[in-house]
This record gives structure tokens, sequence and C-alpha cells, in this order.
């Protein structure tokens, strides 16, 4: 007889442990709404890395199960899959965006000027330099830019945030080579350049920010 009650008094602890909140890497309790919750200050959770057979296809999970995360390693643009965070829906997978995270976040930097002009005492070729990130930022950090016009009566006309110099790749796409020459840019952003003769209408160069 005791051996039942003990029994039942095991199931029944069992019972309640399935049914309460469960924090991993701490004695107190996790926070309220949480079912489970993973604390430390120098690890982090590591979901299943799988790869990936095809967007409706469950494979190499046995069966779609709606609300599954896995990493996907298969890399197969024709199958519209990349590496990265995916989500089942029941159905099929869907990659998980997120800004700056396995997904290139990329802007073409705002207009500034190019002077080409070849001062008196000046010959061409003409070293120049302009700092990309700080005309940048005069456009889209600065508050006291009062030039803005923007279709929104609430919000500020500006990137969502605009990060410090060194959080930023800076990219020459293309250029008039028959202004522009030895172009050369630094990681924060200090491009520096010659000009071989005065600039014509048709003169252009375009400059890429790329968030790392």
């Amino acid at each position: 007889m005791k051996k039942i009650y003990f029994l039942l008094f095991f199931v029944s602890i069992i019972a309640a442990n399935t049914n309460a909140q469960v924090a991993i890497g701490t004695k107190a309790a996790p926070e309220r709404g949480a079912i489970l919750e993973l604390k430390s200050d120098s690890l982090g959770l590591l979901l299943p890395r799988v790869q990936l057979q095809g967007i409706t296809s469950p494979d190499p999970i046995p069966v779609h199960q709606k609300g599954l995360v896995v990493f996907n390693e298969t890399i197969s643009p024709a199958d519209n899959l990349y590496e990265g965070l995916y989500c089942n829906t029941g159905t099929k997978w869907i990659r998980l965006e997120t800004a700056n995270f396995f997904n290139e976040v990329w802007f073409y930097m705002p207009s500034i000027l190019f002077d080409t002009k070849a001062p008196d005492g000046e010959t061409y070729p003409l070293s120049r330099s302009v700092n990309l990130y700080d005309e940048f930022y005069k456009q889209s950090g600065d508050n006291s830019n009062t030039k803005a016009v923007s279709s929104s009566l609430t919000r500020k006309m500006a990137f969502n945030t605009v990060l410090a110099p060194e959080n930023y790749d800076y990219f020459v796409t293309d250029f008039d080579e028959a202004v522009f020459s030895e172009i050369e840019i630094t990681p924060q952003g200090l491009m520096t350049y010659k000009i071989k003769e005065l600039a014509s209408e048709k003169t252009f160069i375009n400059i890429v920010f790329v968030e790392k």
C-alpha cells in the first residue's frame, strides 16, 4: 500500500512540474508570462542546425510542425533557401527576416557636391578628400537640418538609426573615370581621390553604405 501511495505522490509531482514555469541558469523564478527563461551573461541559445530540402518540404524534419524554428545551413537561391533562421507555418518554411542579421542592410549615400574646379594656382590632377560619414550625418543624423521635406507630419527625415562610422562599410560602386581616379576609403569613411578634369553634366559617382 505504501508503494502505491508513493507512486501516486511521485506522479502528482511530475504532473505539477509539467505545468510550471521553468528557468535555466538561475535559481530565481522565471519572469511573469514566460514558460521557459534562459539566463546567462556569456552563453546563448543554440538552435538545431539543419539542411532544409525546400520551402514546401519538411525534410529533414519528419513532418511540418507549425511554429517550429531551425537554423538552415542549405544555400540554394534556386530553391529560395539561404543560411539563417526559418520558421515553419504548418505547410512550409519561411525565412525570419531581421535587420542586419544574415542580410545586408545598405543604402545609397545622400547627394553631396563634389567641386571639380581647379582653384587659381592649382593644376589637374587635384588631390581631394571628403569624409563620407560626416556628410551622411549632416543630412540624416543631425537634428538641426532644417531643409528636410517629408510627407509625414510625425516622423523625422532620417534613417532608422545613424550608427557610429565604424559600423558601416563604404563602397564606390561606379564613377566617371574621365574625372575621378585613385579613389581610396578608410574604415572610418574618409575618401581620398584625385580629380583629373572639370566635371561635365554627365559626371557621376555612386557611393553605397553597408551596415556591418
